[in-house]
């Protein structure tokens, strides 16, 4: 799909929407030609009212009115009442193939919606989609009924009106045709621009929306940097811009309507000046000139329709006809192969071979990745943030497909498989948790739609969520709000593990299972999953390396390179990259409902800037880190704040916000704010929970105690923090900027 500020090849036309009308109508033909059927009535009843006139007018002249009018007003009474019946049918005939139209619009939308998947929806604005779904359907609907019908009507009137006007006069009927020409000359001009306008119309008011859906989502930013006023400006340029093209689009738009009445209107005026002359001179009689300019002026509102209405209706449904063939003849990034296999039940080894991948060209994730893992292995996939861990899963759920190399399952390439019955055989726990705005049990219950209450409730309790939900006051049928709005991220965590367990996969794919739980329900919940990964296979990606700890294999990846895998205990013989991570990681001690932390002077003294304290002191310092605990997406500081705090993360992610463009995460066992010690300047950057965190800081104040006791610290802490800004990258010197 072009982007908002991609320009097509060529302006849509109207011809863009008769195509579409056929399209979309043509399982409707019948339907259709009933509905011609009935404009014919109406047209023809408007016809013979004209023709009656002449007669009428001409007996009048002659002095002969003598007239059966009892007759007369029955025939008129008969002619109202069945044009009546017909336009009252026809509009129902209209509204019916609307709907239908309509409703097969909406679905074939939203199927190829889903058929495109994640890797579309995580690089389209949500604003882009939407517009197709709201302001382009609304176009449609117009274009390609209503509007569409009132085309007919009028197209029906001049061409049946049009052998009469030849009959009263053909002198006069030739004057009229003049104006069909020019009308089309002058749309065919005016329409081109008129239709570009309004592409970039709609372009621009879909970037409104997503506009808006962005600092919905993105207001923890927003408050953070105080960027409110910044938005606010940024949003009413936006609107400003959507205000010019809307007055562009529609002066073209309707300029293409005026100027087509226009000439109908100078065409009528010439008719009646000359139906006078003829007349005058006797060619003509009054009859016919009444019936005539009575029949031109009906002839004359249909043109006038088309060219006012129509017309500029057609022009912007061309253009929503684009945007939205534009969402269905996207190509799926996964595509199902037409030979594609049902998957046989796993059972041999999940492989991938030479696999290469990149969501941009430009930054490739995976070169040349072999990784094999066999049936009934735990195998847990550990490494700093961004390392490729998550994208693994993707892959294996095809959320995505290799760029080159394969993925197989029992040596079946998975691109020669049935999706979904490859998806059959697995569940996922994912980092974020995605709830649907229903009932918490039927948030459970969409792993497996058959399953029964007590099955569904059974998987709750072993989720160690059963008796949260049992204590709201509709239990299972309580809502769970837009997006789980009404719960919290440890609760979604388990609602999300419970349909794991309901589903009763042969493949258990687990991404930060049990990052927002505190230590003693990450136990309960762990030890669940334990019980439940017996005779299963399972992927674990995690941070936490204590999570990690009880697989048969553990892989740990860096920069989407495999840099050495085995047991917990073989890597940390081995001194290599896990047993640095591992070391970050431990020293802590932490209550199991996660409200006291403790850091033990060996570990502290593993932080650069404590290495100089002796054990004695180590131990003092330790003694005075206080606990504190932060809820998703909650605020530690914010940039521009005092700085008299020092912190080290003990358990949980968050995210260090340098820029509006610029962010990194930090995890377990990361420290932050070491110049704080020293000195009170502002914070240069932002800290925000990512997930729920646990945190020990030491205050400024507490600090100055142990310079007493030890004046080398000060020199250590200055060194520390410069030797971490010079060495590391800027992605990672979120925890280590002078002032954070």
């Amino acid at each position: 799909m072009s982007s908002p500020d991609e320009q097509p090849d060529a302006a849509p036309e109207i011809s863009t929407t008769l195509r579409a009308a056929w399209k979309w109508w043509r399982p409707h033909l019948a339907m259709a030609v009933v509905l011609l059927v009935l404009l014919a009535v109406q047209q023809a009843f408007v016809t013979s009212l004209a023709v009656g006139l002449k007669v009428v007018v001409d007996d009048a002249q002659q002095g002969d009115l003598s007239y059966d009018f009892p007759t007369l007003g029955l025939a008129l009474t008969v002619g109202f009442a069945l044009a009546a019946a017909a336009g009252l049918v026809a509009d129902f005939v209209e509204s019916r193939v609307t709907g239908h139209i309509l409703a097969r619009l909406r679905t074939s939308m939203y199927a190829h919606l889903q058929r495109l998947g994640v890797a579309y929806t995580l690089r389209t604005r949500a604003g882009e989609v939407l517009g197709r779904f709201s302001s382009d359907l609304d176009a449609l609907r117009q274009g390609l009924t209503s509007r569409l019908v009132e085309g007919a009507r009028a197209t029906i009137g001049i061409l049946l009106n049009l052998p009469v006007l030849f009959a009263l006069d053909p002198r006069l009927a030739v004057l009229s045709l003049v104006s069909v020409p020019v009308a089309l000359i002058l749309v065919s001009a005016l329409g081109g621009p008129a239709a570009r306008a309004t592409l970039d119309l709609r372009r621009s008011e879909g970037d409104v929306l997503s506009t808006v859906q962005e600092s919905l989502r993105a207001q923890p930013v927003i408050s953070a940097f105080s960027l409110r006023r910044t938005f606010q400006a940024d949003f009413a340029r936006r609107v400003t811009k959507v205000e010019a093209l809307g007055l562009r689009a529609g002066f073209r738009i309707a300029l293409v309507g005026t100027v087509s009445g226009l000439s109908v209107q100078l065409v009528t005026v010439i008719v009646t000046i000359a139906g006078a002359y003829f007349v005058s001179e006797g060619s003509l009689g009054p009859g016919s000139l009444v019936a005539y300019v009575a029949l031109h002026a009906v002839v004359g509102g249909h043109a006038s329709d088309l060219g006012r209405r129509v017309l500029p209706a057609l022009l912007r449904t061309s253009v929503s006809v684009h945007r939205v063939d534009e969402l269905l003849n996207e190509r799926p990034r996964v595509h199902e192969s037409p030979n594609s296999t049902r998957p046989p039940p796993f059972s041999g080894a999940l492989k991938f071979e030479d696999v290469s991948f990149a969501y941009n060209p430009d930054r490739p994730v995976f070169a040349g990745l072999n990784l094999h893992i066999r049936a009934g292995e735990h195998v847990a996939l550990v490494g700093p943030s961004g390392c490729g861990k998550s994208s693994v899963l993707q892959l294996i759920l095809r959320f995505y497909d290799p760029d080159s190399g394969r993925v197989t399952q029992d040596g079946i390439d998975l691109r020669h498989t049935e999706l979904d019955a490859w998806r059959d055989q697995l569940s996922v726990v994912m980092q974020d948790t995605v709830l649907l705005n229903d009932s918490i049990g039927e948030n459970i219950r969409v792993a497996r739609p058959q399953a029964t209450d007590l099955e569904v409730q059974e998987a709750a309790r072993l989720a160690a969520i059963d008796g949260f939900i049992r204590e709201l006051p509709q239990g299972y049928d309580t809502p769970a709000g837009e997006a789980g709005a009404f719960l919290s991220g440890g609760q979604r965590q388990r609602i999300a593990i419970a349909r794991a367990i309901l589903r009763d996969p042969r493949i258990l794919l687990l991404d930060e299972a049990t990052s927002a739980l505190d230590p003693g329900t990450e136990e309960e919940v762990a030890s669940t999953l334990g019980q439940m990964s017996r005779g299963r296979t399972v992927v674990t990606v995690t941070h936490r390396l204590s999570a990690a700890r009880s697989a048969d294999r553990i892989v740990v990846i860096e920069q989407g390179r495999i840099l050495e895998q085995g047991s917990h205990e073989v890597l940390l013989q081995a001194q290599g990259r896990y047993a640095e991570l591992w070391a970050k990681q431990t020293g802590f001690a932490l209550s199991r409902d996660s409200r006291h932390a403790l850091i033990d002077a060996t570990r502290l003294r593993a932080i650069p800037l404590f290495a100089a304290l002796d054990e004695s002191t180590a131990t003092l310092a330790a003694q005075q880190f206080v606990t504190e605990t932060f809820e998703p997406e909650e605020l530690v500081f914010r940039r521009g704040d005092v700085a008299n705090r020092f912190y080290v993360i003990v358990r949980g992610q968050m995210d260090v916000l340098v820029s509006k463009t610029l962010s990194f995460p930090i995890e377990d066992g990361d420290f932050f704010g070491e110049i704080a010690l020293l000195d009170g300047r502002s914070r240069t950057a932002t800290v925000r929970a990512r997930t729920k965190c646990v945190t020990i800081s030491l205050e400024r104040d507490q600090f100055a105690g142990l310079l007493e006791r030890t004046p080398s610290l000060r020199l250590a802490v200055e060194q520390a923090a410069t030797h971490r800004i010079a060495s590391l990258p800027v992605q990672r010197s979120l925890a280590t900027m002078s002032g954070t």
